[in-house]
């Protein structure tokens, strides 16, 4: 997760703590921002801070939007937090515009039908409102923007408080509010899934999957902890506090702006399109649980009777727990098959290391040999020029010598003066010269023959070392292939039951 995801879930998490739905927005104070700030410093350095301002701001905004409030943030250093209501705030300068682009827009009034995408749903795209000389494009701050296209329709269309004007694909949404399209609200506010796919495919930088399995795992270790709370507590509560979750998530990722119909909107969508997957999550972490032996987890799982009993103060047929092959599981016949899955895992995963450590142990061997043979081919080389060298010495010497031969020839026929004689005995110092010289490259010739013969024995070395850890790279892989269809039954039977569990947490009692 990014420095700036965690700073804004750890914003959000301190306004959740000390900041209470009836708080008004202008009371956050130099204590409040003194407060929030050794908060975050508790996980963060200053720069960070100052960093990482614009998702203070975002979480901020998010927050206080949940209770309606729309906010601008102003940081004054790292003493104080300036929070004004933009309600407050007759648009200013803005106002004439205002009242003008508001009844250009009544223009549209008559024809909002034709904007119907359902029940009390209507989109009306950009082009549509600028065709009726509508426009705030002049206005840089978005916030702003956004806000007095809101407002004007709210006139404009005579609408009233309970609805909700905001934007979804630039698109201009109003959401009436009808008291019997309670359904309706549930799924989505009754926005298209196909502007919401969109928008999904938009704001998501990455799998979405990642993002709420880590909501998910960090509900399971805090508020939905199956191993203190009831099954009363999870039928009441988990509902709620995973779309609280997914806010978060949403909020991360959608623009700061966004209007919190919209951002509960966004959140029904993804909790409708992945609430199975939410429930396996749930349902791994309680066997998981259970497998250790956590005695709630078990009281949990033998809840799932299937038996009638009084739930607040009516007969209710408890659920129990059936597979996709109608096989009945209860927290005794769950136990072995999840101590069997986490042992099968803790084995193939301890393989699985080994296998890595040793592929990594193959790659450091193989670059041991590069740089061993890179060595080798250098030295040969130097090598080859040594004995090339000495194969000319050998050619210039004998040279000399053939020289010398021929005028000691002469000499013993008495046919030379003292000149000759001087050039005899320089010849002489030369051959010596280049004996000497000879000597003492065949020596390095022996030294560099001698040192690769070395480096072809480590070479041999390190290749029957490789054959080594490849022959027992084989060896792991072939143990962790009979490894897993040994406990290919536990697995199927776990992924039986994880369904089971999960199918069973969804049912409303």
């Amino acid at each position: 997760m990014s420095v700036g995801a965690q700073v804004f879930k750890e914003t959000y998490a301190f306004l959740e703590q000390n900041i209470s739905e009836s708080f008004y927005c202008e009371d956050f104070n130099k204590e409040l921002t003194q407060k929030l700030y050794n908060h975050l410093r508790y996980h963060f350095d200053e720069q960070t801070l100052i960093n990482e301002r614009p998702n203070i701001r975002k979480a901020l905004k998010s927050y206080f939007s949940l209770f309606r409030q729309r906010i601008s943030v102003l940081f004054k250093g790292l003493d104080l937090i300036i929070i004004k209501d933009l309600k407050k705030n007759v648009f200013k300068e803005h106002s004439a515009q205002f009242h003008k682009m508001s009844q250009c827009l009544v223009s549209l009034a008559p024809y909002l039908d034709n904007f119907k995408v359902n029940a009390g749903v209507y989109m009306i795209p950009p082009d549509q409102i600028a065709n009726v000389g509508c426009s705030f494009e002049n206005i840089k701050d978005e916030a702003l923007k956004k806000e007095l296209y809101r407002e004007s329709a709210k006139v404009a269309f005579d609408l009233e408080d309970k609805d909700l004007v905001f934007f979804v694909n630039d698109k201009l949404t109003i959401k009436k509010f009808l008291k019997d399209t309670k359904n309706i609200e549930r799924r989505a506010y009754g926005l298209p899934p196909e502007e919401l796919e969109k928008l999904k495919n938009i704001v998501f930088e990455k799998n979405v999957q990642d993002e709420i399995q880590q909501a998910i795992t960090l509900l399971t270790k805090t508020t939905l902890n199956f191993a203190v709370i009831s099954n009363e507590f999870f039928r009441k509560n988990s509902i709620a506090l995973v779309q609280n979750a997914l806010y978060q998530v949403a909020s991360i990722f959608l623009n700061e702006d966004s209007h919190e119909a919209l951002k509960k909107a966004f959140v029904n969508y993804i909790f409708r399109e992945n609430f199975i997957k939410i429930h396996r999550y749930f349902a791994k972490e309680l066997i998981e649980l259970h497998a250790y032996r956590k005695k709630n987890a078990e009281k949990f799982l033998r809840f799932f009777d299937g038996k009638i009993e009084m739930i607040d103060g009516r007969q209710v047929k408890k659920p129990d727990i059936v597979d996709a092959k109608n096989q009945r599981w209860n927290a005794v016949s769950i136990l072995p098959v999840a101590i069997g899955k986490i042992r099968g895992d803790k084995e193939i995963s301890s393989l699985k290391d080994t296998l890595q450590n040793t592929t990594v142990k193959i790659t450091e061997l193989n670059e041991k040999r590069d740089s061993l043979e890179k060595e080798l081919a250098e030295l040969q080389e130097n090598k080859d020029s040594i004995d090339a060298k000495i194969y000319n010495l050998i050619q210039e010497s004998k040279k000399l010598q053939d020289k010398n031969y021929n005028l000691k020839r002469q000499r013993i026929r008495g046919a030379i003066d003292a000149n000759t004689q001087q050039e005899i005995n320089g010849l002489v110092i030369e051959i010596k010269k280049y004996n000497k010289e000879e000597e003492a490259l065949r020596k390095l010739s022996r030294e560099t023959n001698s040192a690769l013969e070395i480096l072809k024995t480590r070479i041999e070395n390190v290749n029957t070392e490789i054959q080594i850890q490849e022959r027992f790279l084989h060896e792991q892989r072939r143990k962790i292939e009979n490894l897993t269809k040994t406990y290919a039954p536990i697995y199927e039977k776990y992924d039986l039951i994880v369904d089971a569990v999960a199918k069973t947490l969804t049912i409303r009692y």
